[in-house]
Parts: C-alpha cells; structure tokens; sequence
C-alpha cells in the first residue's frame, strides 16, 4: 500500500503540468515524450531493484539485467499492458485536456474503481458484493467532498466539445481499468513480473508515435520546444510521473488488486488539493478530512478476492 501511496503522490501533480506542457506540445507529442522518458527510466529501474534488491527481482528482470530486453513467453503480457495502461490511456487522457479543464478530468477520474469493478467482475477477477458496491459508493462520495466541485464545474456545459472530451476521459479510466485488472490476473497466475512495466511503457511510446505520425506528421521543430524552460514539466512528467509512478503504482497493484488499487488512486485528487493548501496556507475545509475518512473506509472494507493457486 505503500508504495500506491507514493505513486498518488506523484500522481498528484500531473494534471495541471500536463495541462501546460500542451502550451507547447500537442497532445500526442506529450504522450509519446512521456512514454519514451517512461520506458527508460523504467528500465533503470528494473536493472536497479535487480543488482540492488534481488529479494524482489525475478527470472524476468535477471534477463534484463544480462542484456534481454523481450522473453518469448511475455510479449504478448506487454501489448496488453502497452495497449491499455499506456497508449490508450496517456492518448485519450491528454487529448481530453484539449476540451476539458484539468479540475473536471479529476473529477471524472473518480469513476475509474467503478469501471475497474465491472471489468474485473467481466473477467473473473471480482464478484458481485454488497460490500463491494458500498465501498465504492463510499469512494465517489469521499472524493467529490474532498474538491472544491462548485468552483470546478462552475459554467461548465455538457455540449459540443465539452461532451466529447467527457467521453475521451471515461474511455480513459476505461483503458486504465482494464490494464489493471490485467496486472490482477497475470499476478494471480503467478506470471507478472515488474519488468513488465517498462516493456509496456515502450510499446505504449511505439503506439503513441505511430499515432503521431499519421494523426499530425512528425513533431514540428518549433524554437520554443528547444527552450530548456519549456522541457521541465516533460521531464518530470515522464521520468517521473510516468516512470516511477507507474513502476510503483503496478508494483502495489500486484501485491493488493485492481479495484483496491484504483480506490487508492482516488487519493490523488484529494492529495493535491491537501498540498496546495498547505503550501499556500490556505483554509482546509471540514469536507475535506470528511471525504479523506471516507475514502479510507472505503479502501478498508472492499473485500479481498481469494488468488487462483493455478500457474496457468
């Protein structure tokens, strides 16, 4: 848990630096940046944790270390991972920065444990509790006190532009769900493995430029893309908030489970705020303690599924 905890951290900043990365970058230049900068720090990574922490390490990370880069038997594991937790999230993720303002994409993002639940139920993962739909209506309700949705959705109106970039973020958590929930299954059969992190961040980086190429041709040689300035918030965003956020962020998903993992991610949000009025002093609200107590119960009570012993 704790490292998910880190990982929303980090998390928590990115929406608004991605929102003014795309002063400078277009949407699919950002995601294919991030991608890129994510697949090599995820890569350091992975040959760090297994020269300096073999206890966590495994077959799949030595191969690495000795100079592999993809086994036969894990190609197919990284395309889903690269398909969805990547490409298809980052994609449809900043591109409804386009439309949306980065307040409401948070918002919407607290739908992403719901739409987890389904696809885990769908795949056999999760079952159909009480306890489970009370945990997640906890969720919902915790993270909306915890932002200031007056002042977020203030003029905001579900037309033209604005309700396609709603439909952009919902396919979002949509692919963010069903990355997870595929973490959750390799992880119950006793094939995931960390490396398969940084090889999802690298198709994801090879989708995402294909997606460049034909969507908007090759990057555009701006000279305002070559001010360092303006190379800061890409940097964090993708050695940082892609690379190490998501090496820790599915690290926790394995050892817990999808659905527990995206009501952790619910913290984010909330998170953000909480620093924002810390760093500028400012007056915290009792809603948000209220929906913090709340989204801890929620991750408390979700009801762990039993693993497969299976190795199949």
């Amino acid at each position: 848990m704790l490292v998910l905890g880190i990982a929303v951290v980090i998390w928590g900043f990115s929406f608004s630096l991605a929102k003014i990365s795309l002063l400078t970058f277009d949407p699919f230049e950002l995601v294919t940046l991030r991608l890129l900068l994510g697949s090599i720090a995820g890569l350091f990574l992975s040959i760090g944790i297994t020269k300096w922490a073999p206890s966590v390490a495994n077959s799949a990370q030595v191969n690495i270390s000795r100079g592999g880069f993809f086994s036969k038997d894990q190609w197919r594991q990284a395309l889903v991972i690269g398909v969805f937790e990547f490409a298809g999230t980052y994609l449809l993720y900043t591109w409804s920065l386009k439309f949306l303002p980065s307040g409401v994409i948070g918002t919407l993002t607290l739908m992403t444990p719901v739409l987890t639940y389904i696809v885990g139920t769908v795949a056999g993962i999760d079952k159909l509790r009480l306890k489970a739909g009370f945990a997640l209506a906890l969720s919902l309700i915790g993270g909306a006190l915890c932002l200031p949705l007056a002042a977020i959705f203030n003029n905001f109106h579900l037309e033209n532009q604005a309700l396609w970039g709603t439909g952009l973020i919902l396919a979002s958590n949509l692919c963010f769900a069903i990355g997870n929930v595929a973490i959750t299954h390799l992880e119950m059969r006793r094939k995931w493995n960390n490396a398969l992190t940084f090889h999802g961040q690298f198709i994801g980086f090879i989708l995402a430029g294909t997606v460049l190429v034909f969507n908007e041709g090759f990057p555009k040689l701006e000279m305002s893309k070559f001010k360092i300035q303006n190379w800061i918030l890409p940097l964090y965003l993708g050695l940082v908030a892609t690379g190490l956020g998501f090496f820790l962020w599915n690290w926790g998903v394995q050892k817990v489970s999808a659905t527990k993992a995206t009501l952790v991610g619910n913290l984010k949000g909330p998170i953000s705020v909480l620093i924002g009025c810390v760093l500028l002093q400012e007056h915290v609200s009792l809603e948000l303690f209220v929906g913090l107590v709340l989204l801890f119960i929620s991750i408390i009570i979700l009801p762990r599924e039993k693993r497969l012993q299976c190795s199949n």
